[in-house]
């Protein structure tokens, strides 16, 4: 989405702590690239980042066709999952942002884009909660954000877990044979969907 503000200074519109509300407008664009799961799962780009975590992918096989029902559940879970790993880093990017406390509005902010948290949590920190974590309170105008996060016996950091991460599990579940495919054995669902994540404490506590 895009972000504009009828009548105000271009660089104040786009600031979180300068624009003026009642002048906003949000704008939509861009949704042309979407599709539907079984289209999503047979496209060679999706295939491509499917082979980085081990998963499926319909292209190696002739037709684009999964020989099993185990295959296409197991690529087709990927493919929600790479949407809550993307709504993760919205959800930083809104959190961080919104709720930041700079000492004054001109003062300048940690790094805060997409592709900083990107490389900060996968890269930096190696996909670890609690180092990520640590390096967030480490920045007095994310204190209030960090504790939020915290609240509930980290409530919070056990969602962005959950969206972060949300491809490695359905990586680890297909690994572990428990999308139902007779090469594997047979398990539990370990995977989350955002219906799920919905009832989550930190969207339930006070």
């Amino acid at each position: 989405f895009i972000l504009t503000s009828i009548g105000q200074d271009k660089r104040e519109a786009v600031s979180p702590y300068a624009v003026s509300v009642e002048r906003l407008r949000v704008v939509l664009s861009d949704w042309g690239f979407s599709a539907t799961l079984e289209e999503a799962v047979q496209e060679k780009e999706f295939a491509q980042r499917a082979r980085l975590f081990d998963m499926p992918a319909a292209t190696s096989y002739p037709g684009n066709k999964f020989p099993t029902d185990g295959m296409k559940n197991a690529a087709m879970e990927f493919a929600m999952a790479e949407d809550l790993h993307a709504l993760g880093f919205v959800f930083l990017a809104m959190l961080f942002t919104t709720l930041a406390e700079p000492a004054t509005l001109s003062a300048p902010m940690p790094p805060n884009d997409d592709d900083t948290w990107q490389r900060l949590f996968s890269e930096i920190f190696e996909k670890d909660m609690t180092e990520f974590r640590d390096y967030c309170a480490n920045e007095d105008v994310w204190s209030s954000v960090v504790d939020l996060l915290d609240n509930e016996d980290g409530a919070g950091w056990d969602l962005l877990g959950d969206l972060l991460l949300a491809r490695e599990r359905v990586s680890q579940k297909w690994k572990d044979g428990k999308f139902g495919d007779p090469r594997e054995s047979e398990g539990g669902d370990s995977s989350v969907t955002a219906r799920q994540l919905l009832s989550k404490t930190f969207f339930t506590m006070k």
